[in-house]
């Protein structure tokens, strides 16, 4: 599968949005560890990182710590494979974002 064939947010998401994302984009993120995955992973992160940022920026941030924060959370979603806890029949993709930055700003300002 080419880049071209890899559904999901063709461009990034408009500051403070969350785009609708179609499942088998999220699943083949969390796929066997393949090109079409590095592709499909590469997609979602950047097309979720302007919203995941104006989010964490929302909640009282300064737009320094926001970024850090914003990288920070996409490093754990990658290194803890989160994804792979991702199910459609749970709700939206969005709604699974918004938790885990939710949680993971909350472990930040623990172990501050």
């Amino acid at each position: 599968m080419s880049r071209e064939n890899v559904p999901g947010p063709p461009e990034p998401a408009y500051v403070g949005q969350f785009l609708t994302t179609r499942w088998s984009l999220v699943l083949r993120a969390a796929g066997t560890p393949d090109a079409d995955a590095h592709q499909a992973l590469e997609r979602l992160c950047t097309g979720y990182w302007p919203a995941v940022h104006a989010f964490i920026l929302r909640r009282g941030y300064s737009a320094e710590d926001a970024k850090d924060l914003t990288q920070g959370f996409f490093a754990r979603l990658l290194e803890k494979q989160w994804l792979n806890s991702a199910d459609a029949s749970k709700g939206r993709f969005r709604t699974f974002l918004l938790t885990a930055v939710t949680r993971f700003l909350s472990n930040e300002r623990e172990r501050e």
